[in-house]
């Protein structure tokens, strides 16, 4: 009988641990699941200032005695977004906009707006035409969103100038490209202070072991008007936060091919140093920000799409359940050898 009760305090006992310790597996998957972001600043945004043009010499010199070449304005600015323009490849070479909660709701309709050129800020031609994109295979793709403008009708509309528009590819524009402009506007709700640029680029085809000394930059025109068809697009995140931290600038740099891509890449396949993105792009996106120091976005915000987080969530979701399930068969493996043992020791009484 002694033997028997021994039997059955072990076999409790044993169950008794198991069961603790695949609680405690199931727990850790959990709180594994929850990102504790670590924000590491890194170096301080580097920005030289260009020297001032001599506009004495300008006005003097019998080299520019009928002007300097005019590359047009600096900077087309719209009410909610605005554009640095290409007028060679005609289409902008970047697009600034400061997304708010605010601005990211509201009655404004899209389909009481159209494509067209912006003949008030752009010469016919330097500009795009509908033809040029009409059976050319490519979307007009937005650089500002029309959904990030949903406050105004206005402001809806001006972002379907072609101006904002670039030949992009519909699998790209359609699906992973707007999940990605839709997690920008998540960002919106999150954090006060949400700004974007987003634009194309146009770089050497390159294949893993490429020894060939020569790289060619190679991209398709479309249309009467050879509108540059960009081989990536690019958009850079900065965004400001309040934190404990003395740091409250972040951002983060990312590089997209103009393709497909499949919907459960995660989005930090493809961020890249910002100062690498810089050097490729021409652009001190940031000017203003000399030796300020900037955090990396990534370190402080998950940086999933929604596929990406469902896909994860449904994973983890999956490996809670399958623990639940060990855990629930173990507890009655021991409670069926407990009740037996039970069971023999109350005959034993008898």
């Amino acid at each position: 009988m002694a033997k028997e009760m021994f039997s059955f305090k072990s076999g409790f006992s044993v169950g008794f641990v198991v069961s603790l310790v695949l609680s405690f597996v199931y727990w850790g998957v959990l709180v594994a699941d929850q990102k504790h972001p670590v924000v590491v600043p890194v170096e301080v945004y580097r920005y030289i200032a260009p020297k001032v043009a001599d506009k004495k010499y300008q006005s003097t010199s019998p080299i520019l005695k009928y002007g300097v070449p005019d590359r047009g304005p600096e900077t087309l600015n719209y009410q909610n977004h605005a554009v640095g323009y290409d007028r060679a490849k005609k289409i902008p070479q970047w697009v600034a906009e400061y997304i708010t909660k605010d601005n990211i709701k509201g009655d404004a309709d899209r389909t009481k707006c159209s494509f067209k050129p912006d003949r008030d800020r752009v010469d016919d031609m330097f500009s795009s035409t509908l033809d040029d994109y009409s059976k050319s295979g490519y979307d007009r793709g937005h650089m500002s969103p029309a959904a990030n403008h949903k406050y105004s009708q206005d402001a809806m509309c001006e972002s379907f100038f072609l101006t904002n528009v670039v030949p992009q590819s519909s699998q790209h524009n359609r699906y992973y490209w707007r999940d990605f402009e839709g997690y920008c506007r998540e960002l919106a709700e999150k954090y006060e202070e949400v700004r974007v640029i987003t634009g194309p680029l146009f770089l050497p085809e390159t294949s893993e072991g490429d020894t060939q000394s020569s790289r060619f930059v190679k991209y398709e025109v479309i249309g009467e008007s050879n509108v540059s068809v960009p081989t990536h697009f690019f958009k850079v995140i900065i965004i400001e936060n309040a934190t404990e931290s003395n740091t409250t600038l972040f951002a983060a740099a990312f590089l997209l091919p103009n393709e497909k891509i499949d919907s459960d890449t995660p989005l930090i396949t493809f961020k890249v140093p910002l100062v690498e993105l810089e050097a490729v792009a021409g652009l001190h996106f940031f000017p203003n920000l000399a030796n300020a120091p900037v955090g990396d976005f990534c370190s402080f915000d998950d940086c999933k799409l929604r596929a990406e987080r469902e896909a994860v969530s449904t994973m983890s979701r999956f490996s809670t359940g399958t623990l639940l399930i060990i855990v629930l068969f173990v507890w009655i493996y021991f409670m069926y050898k407990w009740r037996e043992h039970a069971e023999k020791a109350a005959k034993n009484l008898k």
